[in-house]
């Protein structure tokens, strides 16, 4: 995964020639994953910045030279810029090019072929960043409260726990707001927890993912981790 900085291109841009051969079918641009998925893959928030990742499969089989990236953000009177460019073999980069929370992005790429022409478009996908909920806070007991706070207060949540070195799955819950910005919920609420309580000396980790009011909206915390004593 490529990190997109502002007004950086990874790789050189080529121009288009004239008269070039057929053009490299267009990738496809993978839509926002569910809510509760542990693997994301597709359009989403990141749980280390407030920036935007983007996910992509090749047309077909053949590796492009680069692949560019466009971007344009709501309001601007302007069409798409070119954000940057990446290497034929990625599939991924994150968007750090000075995101805005609360505004709305929208993208597209193009695969270049060895002579510099560009394929036709993907699909144009967008994302709306929201605040992230932070101040994240947990009892010490096997059956732990956890408690964090948020600027706007949304509908729903996610929240994810997980191992802290495996990444193993522990309990994933979508939560009802309480229209509160502090927010709290008991471990296994729903009783749908991989496991009854939790184990002593044994390091964990969760986040709390705010499902946007909007299609394709949202954020994710950063981890928290912790172990019983």
């Amino acid at each position: 995964m490529l990190l997109l900085a502002a007004g950086l291109s990874l790789l050189s841009c080529k121009s288009n020639p004239t008269g070039s051969a057929e053009r490299l079918p267009a990738p496809i641009l993978l839509p926002n994953p569910a809510d509760t998925s542990l693997v994301e893959v597709g359009i989403d928030a990141v749980d280390f910045g407030d920036y935007i990742r983007l996910d992509w499969q090749a047309g077909d089989k053949q590796t492009p030279s680069e692949y560019n990236i466009y971007r344009k953000k709501d309001g601007d009177e302007q069409s798409f810029t070119l954000l940057g460019a990446v290497g034929g073999n990625q599939t991924s980069i994150i968007d750090s090019s000075g995101i805005a929370v609360g505004t709305r992005y929208y993208y597209y790429i193009t695969a270049v072929d060895d002579d510099g022409l560009e394929s036709e478009p993907s699909d144009t996908l967008d994302y709306q960043l929201i605040a992230k909920a932070d101040v994240l806070n947990n009892t010490l007991a096997v059956q732990p409260v956890f408690s964090w706070r948020v600027e706007a207060v949304p509908q729903f949540y996610v929240l994810k726990l997980v191992e802290a070195e495996t990444d193993r799955k522990i309990w994933v819950a979508q939560i009802q707001s309480s229209f509160t910005t502090d927010e709290q919920v008991q471990f296994n609420k729903d009783g749908r927890a991989t496991v009854d309580s939790l184990k002593k000396n044994f390091p964990y980790k969760w986040r709390v993912d705010i499902i946007g009011p909007s299609r394709n909206s949202g954020s994710e915390s950063a981890w928290k981790r912790f172990s019983l004593q």
